[in-house]
């Protein structure tokens, strides 16, 4: 069954529209694989040194540098029960390898898709997740409220899967038109696509890639640049003499054969006869002379200017392109402080991913109630639950483990954070795994001290121990009383709060100003 002209019309304009981005991409893509062919060398390079290959990771380097600082660590759910359902669809490290392929095409090219749908029979995950990038996917997006209406994503020019709501589309070609080969419904009013978009705008609402046009052309420079260093290093390795006041014949053989000039060089001894002038008698000595030998220090100086012309481009810190312009050791407020633009893009750019991160759980969640398998249809509970998740990250910036663990053990003692709590756990860089075990532990231990306090409170022992903790508290608290602390203060400090009244007496040791202490007699 052939499409109607309506949607035939719509598949047209998504294949249009990828390929007219695709040899942009292509581009794009060879620069960050080190396959771009360099143009415009100058005159400055001999014709024999033009297709030697110089590769500048730069493009690449942009990419990846921004990919490791994000970091999905899951969504923040209110239930446990969802969240429960959610691992059980996809597991984590399958997860995390699509949250990955993701957030690395999107950089590479702007925008990136996550398709989801049901997994066929016979597979040991129950939601199937394809990430295809701009060069083989595309979706079309509603101008105002931004939601996607179509989404195409492109195995060749005739076979692709048309996504809509309600229902996934495959299709082949099939003349002048697309024919339907099978359909799929997927039971919600939504198209199961998520889109990781990187530099969303109005103007460019899917996105623009990390590899800029000002830093396509800083990395032919810099190759460039590279490629004349070469040159001079050529010409520097080679011999820089030359005679004066030499004949033609000092540089024959006995056979009357030129000498090569290499064998002429490595030769162990290098003698030559003076010469005698018929007409004078006089004897004239060759003279050897030295040509000025040349150095690759205007390449280094330029590669450099280039460098921190792609550092202010990308946001890269210099010495990650591998240029070191300082040979002291950097202090972590050295490298905080050049590393602020760089965060400053991570946070932006884990704003946009938000939305795909959030997409994708909602996906995942519809086609795990597939609706082709009995199942029943997702809540609006749910939904609604999952539109209202935050997405967590890992925190960009560049902190030691013991930097992070000083931080955490800050927060402990001035009780912003709960000792041994998941969220403080968190904070110190472990994996989600040792997180949820050390929870769980912490709790067991805490259930285990207060079921032994329970159990022993009746004990003579445990009361003369509660006792002496109680003269302790006491004493402690007559000791902050003469040291001029408030009531308050030491009863909030010492956890008397609803054991002790304040009486109104003063301590004898506390005195007063004398002015204070006048007006308190004639009182």
């Amino acid at each position: 069954m052939l499409l109607d002209d309506e949607t035939n019309g719509l598949v047209r304009t998504m294949v249009a529209q990828i390929g007219a981005y695709r040899q942009r991409n292509v581009v794009r893509s060879l620069y960050i694989d080190g396959e771009h062919r360099l143009e415009h060398i100058g005159f400055s390079i001999p014709p024999r040194m033009r297709n030697l290959p110089v590769v500048v990771g730069w493009p690449k380097k942009a990419c990846d540098v921004l990919s490791q600082r994000l970091v999905p660590v899951g969504l923040n759910l209110a239930s446990g029960l969802l969240a429960s359902e959610l691992d059980a669809a996809v597991p984590r490290f399958e997860l995390d390898v699509v949250e990955r392929f993701a957030i690395d095409a999107a950089l590479q090219h702007g925008p990136s898709f996550v398709f989801t749908a049901p997994s066929p029979e016979g597979s040991p995950f129950p939601v199937r997740h394809s990430v295809v990038t701009a060069e083989f996917g595309t979706v079309m997006l509603d101008p105002r409220s931004r939601e996607p209406y179509a989404a195409l994503e492109l195995l060749d020019y005739t076979h692709v899967y048309l996504y809509l709501p309600h229902v996934i589309v495959e299709l082949e070609a099939r003349g002048s038109g697309w024919e339907v080969v099978g359909k799929r419904p997927t039971g919600v009013p939504w198209v199961t696509v998520a889109p990781y978009v990187h530099g969303a705008s109005v103007r460019r609402p899917l996105g623009v890639s990390r590899v800029t046009r000002p830093l396509m052309y800083f990395t032919d420079a810099a190759a460039r640049t590279l490629l004349r260093s070469e040159t001079s290093a050529e010409f520097y390795s080679s011999p820089g003499e030359y005679l004066l006041g030499a004949n033609p014949e000092d540089f024959q053989d006995e056979h009357g054969n030129p000498v090569p000039g290499w064998e002429m060089l490595i030769g162990a001894v290098r003698v030559m006869p003076d010469e005698e002038d018929e007409m004078t008698g006089e004897r004239h000595r060759a003279q050897v002379k030295h040509r000025p030998q040349m150095t690759t220090e205007p390449h280094n100086s330029q590669l450099r200017q280039l460098a921190a012309q792609v550092s202010g481009e990308t946001g890269i810190p210099t010495h990650y392109l591998g240029v070191v312009q300082d040979s002291n050791p950097t202090s972590a407020q050295a490298i905080e402080a050049s590393e602020v633009d760089l965060i400053r893009i991570a946070e932006t750019a884990q704003t946009s991913f938000n939305t795909g991160r959030v997409r994708l759980a909602l996906n995942t969640l519809a086609a795990l109630y597939d609706p082709s398998r009995g199942g029943e249809r997702v809540s609006d509970t749910a939904v609604r639950e999952v539109m209202a998740a935050v997405p967590q990250w890992q925190d960009p910036r560049t902190r030691s483990l013991i930097e992070q663990s000083q931080f955490v053990a800050q927060q402990v003692l001035a009780r912003n954070f709960q000792a041994g709590s998941k969220a403080t756990l968190e904070q110190l860089r472990m994996s989600r795994e040792d997180v949820e075990q050390h929870t769980a532990d912490n709790k067991a231990a805490a259930g285990r001290v207060t079921a032994a306090a329970l159990v022993g409170a009746t004990g003579t022992d445990d009361a003369v121990d509660e006792a002496n903790v109680l003269k302790a508290k006491l004493d402690a608290f007559g000791v902050g009383r003469r040291a001029g602390i408030t009531f308050e203060s030491l009863v909030e400090l010492l956890g008397l709060e609803g054991q002790v009244e304040d009486s109104g007496a003063v301590p004898t040791t506390l005195r007063l100003p004398e002015r204070d202490a006048q007006v308190l007699e004639d009182a």
